[in-house]
């Protein structure tokens, strides 16, 4: 294997980044879902965060996993050289549903259901953190591009 030129590392990272919102937002999602089916099936709350408690601990195995083939495979490679704007191409929408997440987790702790409220506000917190590192990381990379081809 090649050694990676730095700008290469940065997007390695970016892409990195952006899988793990990727992965945090599934969780996101997996964990309303499960809020909606205990309140249809009127079981506790709590009992929907103890599931993604399991969930997350899974699925943490199979993303690395799969992020480590990717690494591997050359067509990732390649998506990775042209840059991360394919990846990021749905950031806002991502963040925004982040946002409501974090409000959903604050309106379900005040009203008494706090292990439900912390995996709404910490899985929110996770996507938008790792969602505005990569896509202002993006920005970075894409302004160093463009500065690095402009004429003298």
């Amino acid at each position: 294997m090649t050694s990676m030129t730095p700008v290469e590392r940065r997007l390695r990272a970016l892409f990195i980044m952006a899988w793990i919102s990727r992965w945090a937002f599934a969780l996101m999602i997996t964990h309303w879902l499960i809020i909606a089916s205990a309140w249809l099936l009127d079981a506790p709350l709590d009992w929907s965060a103890d599931y993604i408690a399991i969930i997350v601990v899974l699925t943490a195995f199979a993303a690395a996993s799969a992020l480590s083939y990717l690494a591997r495979d050359p067509r990732f490679v390649e998506r990775m050289r042209a840059g991360p704007a394919s990846i990021l191409s749905h950031s806002m929408w991502i963040l925004w549903a982040a946002v409501a997440s974090k409000v959903g987790g604050i309106y379900l702790f005040v009203e008494g259901f706090e292990k439900a409220g912390y995996w709404a506000m910490g899985l929110g917190l996770a996507v938008i953190v790792c969602e505005l590192s990569a896509f202002i990381g993006n920005i970075w990379i894409e302004a160093t591009r463009t500065m690095g081809n402009q004429p003298s």
